[in-house]
């Protein structure tokens, strides 16, 4: 288990064990040793750089409301009465963007504003990428604006999707010529269709502001030079974009940890692997690996549920917990049983797992009627599948229904003559 946090940094926080053990559990023993206090500093260290280079700088002077620079400006006022923000935007807006405030002319802001709503945007699309990205109120129209937004519905983005690529930070003020242009023509050609690269652009609007030179050709080489080429690169783009935007050391960590989970390099389902390891901070992940090994399950338990089903590891804290809880203490199944169906720790708890066991439950208790499942496959069916099997026709159709409804039943008297007839 210790490869688990071969890169982890011992200044990650580790939680409490106590918080995550059931009362009646113990930890694995390796819980108490490598498993949890070995360093993986490359980890935590790269992840740390990549946020400190792509965070934008949010680091903005207070701005007082209804200064005196605001009352002689007239761009907060042609904000305030033109463009229907509320005064708490307002401040947002000249937080962000303070340049504002030197402005003495609005006929540059409002030609910006006016090629949005020429271009189809409703006016709360506006006021939301002025308040996202108010710096391209400063912009050139005709120079900057219009050729942008040509660009992007060439690409195919219509509707809200173009309305999600211009609130990218700084979309709209990126040189053309010198930074989309160059990146729409690499990902064409990397990404093969422009319906990929479309899609692409739909789940991750950002990637037109990833550096071509600093992340996406280190990136594509380095995964090139792994093995990962041709239509097995392009299923790992189009499914996770994000892995362009990662910086090339702190990428080559995650794939060593999908590759010692036992997923094999070459396979589709170590690109989802690496989608979730970029989903998920150390700090999370750590507790995540935590709470599973904290309800009996064991190092190479958990490497098979991770492998079989990488998205477990999206699952909220908080969601698995109380499912994991309800499965084992309520349901009574063993903690291994997700193993074989991890997907039930990512269902409802209230209206998938509860109403499916109490329906077992009572099946369970007929006499002469045994449901032909388990409760995992049970709960594992689709829901078309579950209502047609159980609550589409038989003698106990109606009252099946109700129970799944929220019901309750007496289970004591289920045996009784009046319900028997």
């Amino acid at each position: 288990m210790a490869i688990f946090f071969k890169h982890f940094s011992s200044s990650v926080a580790s939680t409490p064990l106590h918080r995550f053990v059931p009362a009646n559990l113990s930890p694995p023993p390796f819980l108490h040793s490598t498993f949890l206090n070995v360093k993986l500093s490359v980890f935590s260290t790269s992840i740390a750089a990549d946020a400190d280079a792509d965070a934008p700088n949010n680091h903005h002077p207070p701005l007082a409301e209804n200064t005196h620079a605001q009352l002689q400006n007239p761009i907060p006022q042609f904000l305030l009465n033109e463009c229907g923000l509320s005064q708490p935007q307002l401040s947002t807006v000249l937080r962000r963007s303070a340049f504002l405030l030197k402005t003495r002319s609005t006929e540059t802001a409002r030609q910006a504003v006016q090629v949005l709503r020429e271009s189809g945007f409703t006016e709360d699309q506006v006021r939301a990428i002025i308040i996202k990205t108010p710096c391209f109120l400063a912009a050139k129209a005709d120079r900057q604006l219009k050729p942008k937004i040509e660009l992007f519905k060439t690409l195919g983005l219509t509707g809200k999707d173009l309305v999600a690529i211009c609130k990218v930070h700084r979309m709209l003020n990126s040189s053309l010529q010198n930074c989309l242009i160059p990146r729409v023509e690499y990902l064409q050609n990397l990404f093969v269709s422009k319906d990929i690269l479309t899609m692409a652009l739909k789940t991750t609007p950002s990637l037109l502001q990833i550096e071509l030179e600093r992340r996406m050709k280190p990136n594509v080489d380095f995964l090139k030079q792994s093995g990962i080429e041709g239509e097995l690169l392009l299923f790992f783009l189009s499914r996770c974009p994000k892995i362009l935007s990662q910086s090339t050391s702190s990428l080559k960590v995650r794939m060593e940890y999908a590759r010692n989970m036992g997923i094999p390099q070459s396979s589709k389902k170590f690109a989802y692997a690496l989608l979730v390891l970029l989903n998920n901070s150390p700090e999370n992940l750590k507790k995540k690996l935590e709470l599973l090994a904290s309800f009996g399950l064991l190092e190479h338990e958990i490497k098979e549920l991770f492998r079989n089903y990488p998205a477990v590891l999206n699952t909220s804290i908080d969601k698995m917990q109380k499912n994991m809880d309800f499965l084992i203490h309520t349901a009574g199944l063993p903690a291994n049983i997700i193993v074989k169906y991890p997907m039930i720790v990512n269902y409802s708890l209230e209206t998938r797992i509860k109403p499916r066991h109490a329906v077992f439950k009572f099946l369970s208790a007929l006499e002469l009627y045994k449901p032909t499942h388990s409760l995992p496959s049970m709960i594992a069916m689709t829901e078309k599948m579950f209502l047609d099997k159980y609550m589409k026709d038989g003698p106990y159709a109606t009252r099946l229904l109700e129970i799944h409804r929220g019901k309750s039943v007496d289970l004591d008297i289920i045996q009784s003559p009046l319900l028997q007839g």
